[in-house]
């Protein structure tokens, strides 16, 4: 039978925490209890496991078997002397490298087997574990030394005397005490120790004259002055009898002069290129690459036809637009169109259905279902829009709008992350980044900025709180997605309140949120939606 706890684990440089295993070992437990770890790949030389005992403030250190991709710690019973936490630390060794790979923790109790036998005690000074057997009270040693001896007060002996004399007509204790009395006149048992000869040295050698340092110069001075403290490196330099033999130029000299003295080339008689181009003389051959032989070259285009129909064409007399009043006509039996009258022309507008003006148009310009309007000045990012209901100033929905990113204020943000929304048209969208490769950060719980959300204290935590998502942006109903690490392995869930939930979104971890370190690896899954809003009056 055994108690085998079995786990498999990364070498990851991800933030961690400790793994907690739900698993329990007992004093009793004698040679059963062991750890057994895999990974994919175990390249260690050492595998080692350091245990603390929590509530006792121990350590303890084991060093683990491995076969291989796995290793086995084994876990010693003798080691639990009260019920508390253990933490366990993994860390592999290699030459001069080593790895701090997993932490985790289990709990240790004293077998109720154990207390009915009485358990080992750990001495309160030096956290020693004392076996109950070994140890004697104070009242058992007073019992065991001879009284009258308080600590400090010379030993009284009387008793022992006494005894010694009443047994003096033994030969064993007559020879005793002889031999105390011969001890007791022993010439030096008074000698006072003699430093003479030491006196003596120590005054030779502070009557020792000094070195004169007149004539020294001190290391400092030696840089100011350039010189070398220490035998300058001699690694890019080479002895004289590594240099290679001297270059021989002989034939090279006997070379030149034999040119230097070779006659001159008379040039009388050649002509220049100059002298030939002015003659009109080809210097090279011409490149006929270009060119066709005579006997290449097509008959003569005959073009007469075309000139015949090109002829008519010129002659035959064109047809004209002519508008007269709203009639528009074309000449030569083309026909005609009557054209609708054009409307007065009011401020702005373009047409019937499309108008021109500067800032939004509810509360201003009054039109008829289906009219658009044109924001010359797009304001607040809303550039179109169009009037859906009602005969008066109202009724205007944005057609065509972006207000572009806009930074929103954030609760229990880390360090620069940032959350941005961004109404196009009717679709709302988040955007979430700041931090490195685009991480976003929760801080740690109780830090600075957090912002716990009443539900649940431990794990969800306001990033917009209450009405915090801004008018114009708001959903009509709640949303929810999910927030990951940069793995893809979950964290928990984001969540978006509509109208009914207070128009906020807090971020939901499965695990309590920790109060020891930050957590700067999230991604969050999108966020996008339609919103029935009107286009927002004022930005974020």
């Amino acid at each position: 039978m055994e108690k085998i706890i079995s786990k498999k684990i990364e070498l990851t440089s991800n933030i961690r925490g400790i793994d907690k295993l739900q698993h329990e070992l007992y004093s009793k437990d004698k040679e059963i209890a062991e750890f057994h770890f895999t990974i994919n790949e175990l390249t260690a030389e050492k595998v080692i496991c350091l245990f603390h005992f929590k509530g006792t403030n121990r350590y303890k250190e084991v060093e683990a078997t491995t076969e291989g991709n796995s290793f086995t710690v084994k876990f010693d019973n003798s080691l639990i002397i009260a019920s508390e936490t253990v933490v366990g630390y993994i860390y592999f060794e290699k030459v001069k490298k080593s790895a701090d790979v997993y932490a985790f923790s289990f709990h240790v109790k004293v077998s109720e087997i154990d207390k009915a036998t009485q358990a080992p005690v750990m001495e309160s000074q030096t956290k020693r574990v004392i076996d109950v057997n070994n140890i004697v009270t104070k009242d058992e040693l007073e019992s065991l030394l001879p009284k009258n001896n308080t600590p400090g007060a010379a030993y009284d002996d009387s008793e022992l005397r006494a005894e010694l004399a009443s047994k003096a007509n033994q030969s064993d204790v007559v020879s005793i005490l002889d031999d105390i009395k011969a001890l007791k006149a022993k010439p030096d048992n008074d000698t006072i120790y003699d430093d003479k000869p030491l006196v003596e040295r120590v005054v030779a050698l502070e009557n020792k004259p000094g070195v004169d340092t007149s004539d020294l110069v001190t290391k400092s001075e030696l840089d100011g002055k350039g010189y070398l403290t220490q035998h300058q490196s001699l690694d890019d330099y080479v002895k004289h009898s590594e240099l290679p033999d001297p270059y021989n130029d002989t034939e090279l000299k006997k070379r030149v002069e034999t040119l230097e003295n070779k006659k001159e080339v008379d040039t009388s008689k050649f002509v220049t290129e100059e002298a030939l181009a002015g003659k009109g003389y080809l210097t090279q051959h011409q490149n006929l690459d270009e060119y066709a032989k005579k006997s290449e070259i097509p008959q003569p285009y005959n073009d007469s036809g075309v000139k015949q129909r090109l002829s008519l064409i010129e002659q035959k007399e064109p047809q004209r637009l002519n508008l007269n009043g709203t009639t528009l006509s074309l000449s030569g039996g083309g026909g005609s169109v009557v054209l609708p009258s054009a409307p007065a022309n009011t401020s702005g507008q373009v047409n019937e259905y499309e108008i021109h003006g500067q800032g939004m148009p509810n509360g201003k310009v009054v039109a008829p279902v289906g009219t658009t309007y044109v924001d010359t000045v797009a304001t607040n990012g809303a550039l179109k829009w169009i009037k859906r209901r009602g005969t008066d100033n109202q009724g205007w929905e944005v057609l065509t709008g972006d207000t572009g990113w806009r930074t929103l204020n954030i609760q229990s943000k880390l360090g620069s992350s940032f959350l941005k929304v961004r109404r196009k048209n009717d679709t709302v969208m988040y955007q979430f980044g700041g931090l490195s490769w685009g991480w976003f950060g929760v801080v740690r719980r109780g830090g600075a900025g957090y912002s716990p959300q009443g539900s649940d204290k431990e794990r969800n935590c306001y990033i917009l709180g209450l009405s915090g998502v801004p008018y114009g942006f708001r959903s009509e109903s709640s949303l929810i997605g999910g927030i990951y690490n940069d793995k893809g392995t979950p964290y928990g869930t984001w969540y978006l309140g509509g109208y009914g939930d207070s128009n906020m979104l807090r971020f939901q971890f499965t695990d309590p949120v920790p109060t020891d370190r930050d957590i700067g690896d999230i991604r969050v899954s999108s966020i996008s939606y339609l919103t029935s809003e009107p286009w927002p009056t004022t930005l974020p």
